[in-house]
């Protein structure tokens, strides 16, 4: 039932989200831009209509999968991308205390920083180990929680290059893994590349 009522909700925030990004007006579209505007910034607010339904998608047809960990790294991307923004955004003098998280919703409202989420995390980075060094390490997170959200784990690709198709082996992998699945296809095409290549030096000879 939790499911089920996450991914009404998640439909329908779905379709509010890309209503707001393409101007319509009605102050329900302008609290939900301005709502998720001051949690995740402008690029959030963007992106949001294409988290929402792939978020939809992954509630809807999890087929009694586990579906947490996807969730969870769906909006930990959204987040990631937001903190990027933060430290993108013009440094501005912020307020201290539960003032800051007022001041962040209301520039991310106006387009500036990455709202309260992402600009906390951008926030805390940025102090910690500096701007340049903080930008890495969102973008290689960022990556990460992509591909989690997609059942690509590093474990999954390393086991699917180790065991891509070769010539003269027949592949070995996992039923249903996703990595394993993109590696053996473009595998399977260099390897198509590869005979193609030698029956035409062969014709030619």
């Amino acid at each position: 039932p939790v499911r089920t009522v996450l991914a009404v909700i998640s439909f329908f925030g779905a379709i509010l989200a890309l209503f707001a990004c393409f101007g319509a007006s009605g102050f329900i579209l302008t609290g939900v831009q301005n709502l998720l505007s001051g949690c995740l910034g402008r690029p959030g607010f963007f992106l949001s209509p294409v988290l929402l339904l792939f978020w939809f998608v992954i509630l809807a047809f999890h087929r009694e999968r586990p579906v947490v960990l996807r969730s969870v790294s769906v909006w930990m991307f959204a987040i990631s991308v937001a903190a990027i923004a933060q430290l993108c955004a013009p440094e501005t003098a912020l307020s201290g205390g539960f003032a800051l998280v007022g001041e962040l919703f209301n520039l991310g409202c106006a387009g500036i920083g990455g709202g309260v989420l992402g600009g906390l995390v951008g926030i805390i980075l940025r102090l910690a180990v500096g701007k340049v060094l903080a930008a890495i390490l969102l973008s290689i997170s960022a990556l990460l929680w992509l591909l989690s959200a997609f059942q690509i784990t590093l474990g999954s690709i390393i086991r699917a290059i180790q065991n891509r198709p070769r010539p003269d082996k027949e592949p070995e992998c996992q039923q249903g893994d996703p990595a394993a699945a993109v590696v053996n296809h473009l595998a399977n095409r260099h390897i198509a590349h590869l005979e193609k290549k030698q029956r035409t030096a062969e014709f030619d000879i």
